[in-house]
């Protein structure tokens, strides 16, 4: 079983360090995201630079692989214990936060976090989801929503699952996420943040 925790967390690892938005980026407009808008590889800036078409796509692939991570442990490799799933689903968001593919440098976790807790505990990741949509399309800031999500993730998931290896982690990932987001909290403080889409 150890060999099989190991390859999971590393396989983890390789599907959350796959930059999507620098991919497509460079397939489809031949442009390096990390030179464009932000120069953050994650899907905000992808939205931002690539288009709604490439950005949501972006999005959806980084969802797409924080859930792969988790459930080619479970399915795959046949972990059943979920101290082995949670290390994969970890190995997944690190691995798009630090990304070997871009020298360590990827996006802000989001979207994984949401991925890998799709595959632990959809109902209330469906709620977090909910809340980040509701606050973007309210105030189109999506620095905002993510703050917001990743203070709602443990409180979600206590009222849909009360899960304490569940709650840990998103009270983790949540304050690793907020940290990341640590200036554009600041922004948003002193109204120079910028929103989504917006017009010029």
């Amino acid at each position: 079983m150890a060999v099989q925790l190991f390859l999971s967390i590393l396989a983890g690892y390789l599907l959350g360090a796959i930059p999507f938005s620098f991919i497509l980026g460079k397939l489809c407009k031949g442009i390096d995201i990390r030179k464009e808008g932000s120069g953050n590889p994650g899907a905000t800036n992808a939205l931002r630079v690539l288009g709604k078409p490439l950005g949501f796509t972006t999005l959806l692939l980084d969802i797409g692989k924080g859930w792969a991570a988790v459930e080619f442990a479970r399915q795959i490799m046949g972990i059943t214990f979920e101290w082995g799933l949670v290390l994969a689903g970890l190995a997944a968001v690190l691995g798009h936060i630090y990304t070997l593919f871009l020298r360590f440098k990827g996006g802000k976790g989001v979207a994984t976090t949401f991925g890998i807790f799709l595959a632990f505990t959809p109902m209330a990741t469906f709620c977090t989801i909910g809340i980040f949509l509701v606050t973007v399309a309210l105030s189109r800031y999506v620095s905002l929503g993510s703050i917001l999500s990743a203070l709602s993730f443990p409180i979600c998931i206590y009222i849909f699952y009360q899960q304490p290896l569940y709650i840990g982690l998103s009270v983790i990932l949540g304050a690793f996420i907020i940290w990341r987001h640590r200036t554009n909290i600041t922004r948003l403080r002193n109204g120079t943040e910028s929103k989504i889409f917006n017009k010029k």
